[in-house]
């Protein structure tokens, strides 16, 4: 079992190949959540009343992202318009 910041423990799962920590100790409310202290490496999501904690994506990940949203955006913008596009 992995510790959360409150000291709260987790359980780890394997979601979509991502480890999650997902505590169902609950129920967690968005003060909760809000008051954790800042983590810019992890996201904390509410869903329902469990508190899902999952690492921020990685340098690889992010260069993906970007060149599927380059391709996209190109092939968007190459395509004839078949209803207004806001290209701003």
């Amino acid at each position: 079992m992995a510790q959360a910041t409150l000291g709260v423990p987790l359980e780890l799962e394997e979601v979509e190949g991502m480890s999650v920590a997902t505590d169902h100790t609950g129920p967690w409310t968005v003060a909760d959540v809000l008051a954790l202290p800042e983590d810019r490496t992890t996201r904390y999501e509410l869903l329902g009343e469990s508190l899902v904690m999952s690492p921020a994506p990685g340098t690889r990940h992010q260069r993906a992202s970007f060149r599927l949203h380059a391709i996209l955006d190109a092939a968007a913008r190459a395509a004839p318009p078949r209803a207004p596009v806001d290209r701003g």
